[in-house]
């Protein structure tokens, strides 16, 4: 049951970051000071806001997908122990890290 629960609640995590993503990856977001990659580097220019902006929600929607591969292997059983997908469930959400820091140092280039 537990690991039912945190892999739904990863999936609804996933798909949130996707939806809101798909903007940002499509070029659709202007800048603005509440929603996109909020970077310094993002604001010297519209063509860097664009840039960073479509770099950062490919990043995330990445995360997104292989977030929502993982919550479907916490939440169905298998035979991968149930202590191990708990644990995944747990600590996958925190990888999103990753995808912001490759943003990051993409926004460092010029």
């Amino acid at each position: 049951m537990k690991a039912k629960l945190l892999g739904a609640s990863l999936f609804v995590v996933a798909a949130i970051v996707i939806v809101g993503a798909l903007p940002l990856c499509l070029g659709l977001v202007e800048p603005n000071q509440v929603y996109g990659v909020r970077f310094s580097e993002s604001f010297t220019s519209g063509a860097n806001w664009h840039r960073i902006n479509r770099y950062g929600g490919a990043a995330l929607m990445v995360w997104g997908f292989s977030a929502l591969l993982v919550s479907l292997l916490v939440m169905v059983p298998s035979r991968v122990p149930q202590r191990l997908r708990l644990w995944l469930g747990l600590l996958y959400p925190m990888s999103v890290v990753v995808p912001v820091l490759f943003t990051y140092l993409y926004a460092l280039r010029p």
